[in-house]
C-alpha cells in the first residue's frame, strides 16, 4: 500500500442502473478497480455516483431500477469492505436522481442494510451507539 492523502476515490458509475447485463458486469469491475485504486493509496472510502432512474421510469419500472441499483451497491460493498474501504454515495439534486435527498439515501441504506441482516433494527443493535447513524429527524 503507498500512503497518500486521499481520503475518497471518487467513481461515477451510472452502468448500474443499465439492463444490459454486460455493462452492469462491466460497471462492477470498473467500481472494483476503483476500490483497489483506494485500497492501494490508502483511502477510507470510495464515493460512488449510482444515477438516475430512465426515461422517467415510463420504459422501465421505478422499482426495478432501485432494485438493481440496490443489489449492485450491495456487492460493491462487499468486495469494498473485503479491502477495508467503504463505498460512500453521492446524492444528487436531480429530479430523476436515485438519491436525491436523505429521505431516499436512508430509504436506500435501511433496505440494502434489511437485505443483509434481517431488518435495519438488528444491524442498529449489533453497533455501538457511536457508531450508530441516527435516523430520528426522517420522517
Amino acid at each position: 500500500m503507498f500512503k497518500a492523502a486521499v481520503w475518497s476515490v471518487v467513481c461515477v458509475a451510472f452502468g448500474i442502473v443499465d439492463f444490459n447485463p454486460s455493462v452492469r458486469r462491466f460497471t462492477l469491475d470498473r467500481i472494483k478497480a476503483y476500490v483497489d485504486q483506494g485500497a492501494f493509496f490508502g483511502a477510507r472510502n470510495v464515493l460512488l455516483v449510482v444515477g438516475e432512474y430512465y426515461w422517467d421510469c415510463e420504459v422501465f419500472p421505478k422499482q426495478a431500477i432501485w432494485d438493481m441499483a440496490k443489489d449492485m451497491v450491495k456487492e460493491a460493498g462487499e468486495y469494498a469492505q473485503s479491502k477495508s474501504l467503504e463505498i460512500v454515495l453521492e446524492l444528487e439534486p436531480f429530479e430523476q436522481a436515485l438519491l436525491k435527498d436523505v429521505h431516499e439515501l436512508a430509504r436506500f441504506e435501511m433496505r440494502s442494510i434489511s437485505r443483509m441482516t434481517g431488518s435495519p433494527s438488528k444491524y442498529l443493535s449489533s453497533i455501538s451507539s457511536s457508531e450508530r447513524p441516527s435516523f430520528s429527524t426522517l420522517a
